[in-house]
């Protein structure tokens, strides 16, 4: 996954591809094919496993201005 803002920076953590994506001023929220959900933070690229789950993730939210992400994979909310 790449960033650019100004810049161009990788973020490397998911194994296989990223299918959602939710962008804050200070992290970035992935989910993948590989089922798990990661928080970036933007500034040093360090990113923490959430949750997993038991198939690929669809979508990811992070309200701008809270430390909380939703998740959901095959019709399931996590």
């Amino acid at each position: 996954m790449k960033l650019f803002d100004g810049s161009e920076r990788a973020f490397v953590g998911h194994d296989g591809a990223v299918t959602a994506v939710a962008l804050t001023d200070a992290v970035i929220v992935s989910g993948g094919r590989d089922r798990t959900v990661r928080i970036w933070d933007r500034a040093s690229g360090h990113a923490q496993v959430i949750d997993i789950f038991a198939g690929p993730i669809e979508g990811v939210h992070s309200p701008r201005r809270a430390r909380a992400a939703l998740s959901t994979a095959r019709g399931r909310v996590g």
